[in-house]
């Protein structure tokens, strides 16, 4: 792979996340017409731009218009495995200029001395990661939501105020977080274009860094970590509260086997 050069004549180019679907069908985009790179793959669209695009469901756009943005996007569409009807965005722009301290500025702003195909790629390697955390940050805040009047309930009550169907629902959302952010995604994990492009690593850490990738990522899991041993807790007072209930039953059972068994005694 060479380090190519992109958009050699502009300054400035805006660059849009978005997160799309669950997953993206990228084997149909890497055919025809040909890619311009794999790992992640990253094509032409709109009449200067180029997209990044994750099987996984974030897309990175450079140089686009709005215009193009929407057409672009409603050509994916077809190859999106369940849509998500409200998208994450995150947006910026990318300064190019040899003089300047590459890194993000106060302003949002991403200087980089040159733009490359790689440096668009380990951009968007950031940014999707970025937008998925944003995704799943703003998804737990909903499951925290629905934990919390469980809790109240039962702290008023001395009951969890939830069927074990209800709770179940919500660890199995928990786990699914759980597998995307970590064992899908891989937040934490080295873009495999570092590995080709080894300058590009003061960069992508910074990057990193600023957007506080690492930090965001420990502290979703740790909420993900705290969010399940509630439900499971709530979950187990629930399971007790009706093995208390089919123990008693058992024993208004057995008494009246008791009594029908010392009725003939009794005449």
């Amino acid at each position: 792979m060479t380090d190519t050069k992109l958009n050699e004549n502009k300054k400035t180019i805006n660059v849009t996340a978005c997160l799309i679907g669950e997953r993206i069908n990228t084997r149909l985009l890497e055919q025809t017409p040909p890619p311009v790179a794999v790992s992640p793959l990253t094509i032409r669209a709109g009449k200067d731009g180029y997209a990044v695009i994750f099987r996984y469901g974030p897309v990175v756009m450079f140089g686009l218009s709005e215009e193009e943005m929407e057409m672009f996007l409603s050509s994916l569409y077809p190859l999106v495995k369940t849509p998500y009807e409200n998208i994450e965005f995150e947006q910026s722009e990318i300064n190019i200029d040899p003089e300047q301290e590459e890194g993000l500025t106060s302003n949002g702003v991403i200087n980089v001395k040159s733009f490359t195909i790689e440096i668009a790629q380990m951009i968007s390697e950031v940014l999707s990661d970025a937008i998925l955390l944003s995704f799943y940050e703003n998804k737990l805040t909903q499951v925290f939501d629905n934990i919390e009047p469980l809790a109240e309930h039962l702290k008023k009550e001395g009951k969890c105020g939830a069927h074990g169907k209800d709770l179940t629902k919500h660890i199995g959302d928990i786990l699914l977080t759980l597998i995307k952010t970590v064992g899908k995604v891989g937040i934490s994990d080295r873009p495999d274009v570092l590995w080709d492009f080894p300058y590009l690593e003061r960069l992508y850490t910074k990057l990193v860094d600023e957007y506080e990738l690492r930090e965001r990522n420990e502290a979703l899991n740790k909420k993900l970590d705290l969010a399940s041993r509630t439900i499971e807790t709530l979950l187990n007072l629930d399971q007790h509260k009706h093995s208390s209930r089919l123990e008693w039953y058992v024993i208004i059972l057995i008494i009246i086997e008791i009594y029908v068994m010392m009725i003939p005694l009794i005449h």
